[in-house]
């Protein structure tokens, strides 16, 4: 996290630098808009505005990757309930025609015969 902070401290300060270098005044039409800014605080602006766009991107991206990860869950936790009800009733069937110790109790446990 302090590296985090380091850095975040870099970009500000180098963007108050390039900010304070470029104060040649820009004026920026935009659909209706019009603005007229120094060219340093344009660009500055653009610059986080960028960042905050790609972090909103990022976010719904690690959304998607969570809700993706609990949707295999949840189908996996449906399939292994499938297979026990399975094997619940192969060793009530190997019961029923009256299958050997050994061969039962390898279905309950999974040891080898």
């Amino acid at each position: 996290m302090r590296s985090y902070g380091l850095g975040l401290g870099f970009v500000a300060v180098w963007a108050a630098t390039y900010a304070v270098q470029n104060q040649d005044i820009l004026a920026v039409r935009f659909l209706a808009w019009d603005f007229a800014l120094p060219q340093g605080l344009w660009e500055m602006f653009l610059f986080f505005f960028g960042i905050v766009v790609m972090w909103l991107i990022s976010l719904a991206a690690s959304w998607e990757g969570r809700f993706r990860s609990r949707r295999e869950i949840e189908r996996a936790r449906r399939r292994i309930a499938a297979l026990e009800k399975e094997r619940g009733a192969l060793l009530a069937a190997m019961k029923a025609a009256g299958a050997s110790q050994e061969e039962i109790t390898f279905i309950e446990n999974g040891t080898s015969l």
